[in-house]
């Protein structure tokens, strides 16, 4: 038998239910995207992130064309580009033109990319983000702190499986201070 913590704001997702602890009130009905609108963006290319993309593409919860992708690795880019995602090598330009961004580096990677995104001439235009990071090993208070000089960004933690690959992954998720439900609305179709 599953038994579940009660923490405020933990909310777990899987394909076949919902368990969402609000204050201690009664149980709501959560509302269902059927697809989504914002263009999604991945700061790092690697198996989890193709798992989520090819999940969500299969789901048709969003077109290819509307994923953007950053990595250093040209090659890497190259089968991004192939399954139909815009490309590039600079972070803090898909960062700019994504509505949420998810953080797919390796962790020790992030403070390094963080810095040299803020240096660019895109970081100006970084506001009012949806951050959402699959790093283990980060509190979403480390994330905030650390994505705090970008205006209005949110933050939400998802720890993901590889099965999203086929529409069948769990992912349990945590958001942070300003996280809209529209916000968890999008997260929940993910």
């Amino acid at each position: 038998m599953l038994k579940l913590m009660k923490r405020p704001h933990l909310i777990l997702s899987c394909r076949t239910f919902y368990v969402t602890p609000k204050n201690n009130c009664e149980d709501e009905p959560i509302e269902r995207l059927s697809c989504v609108e914002e263009k999604i963006g991945f700061i790092g290319d690697g198996n989890m992130a193709k798992a989520i993309f090819k999940g969500i593409v299969n789901k048709c919860l969003i077109q290819p064309n509307q994923v953007n992708v950053s990595s250093p690795y040209i090659k890497n880019l190259d089968v991004w580009k192939e399954m139909g995602a815009c490309v590039s090598t600079d972070n803090a330009e898909i960062m700019e033109i994504s509505d949420v961004v998810f953080l797919a580096v390796k962790p020790h990677i992030l403070p390094e990319a963080i810095k040299n995104i803020e240096k660019s001439p895109h970081a100006a235009n970084i506001k009012n983000k949806l951050f959402l990071s699959i790093l283990a090993g980060y509190k979403i208070s480390k994330l905030e702190k650390m994505l705090s000089c970008f205006e209005g960004a949110r933050v939400v933690r998802l720890m993901p499986n590889t099965p999203m690959m086929v529409g069948a992954g769990c992912t349990a998720f945590c958001p942070g201070h300003g996280v809209t439900e529209h916000d968890l609305m999008i997260v929940r179709a993910i």
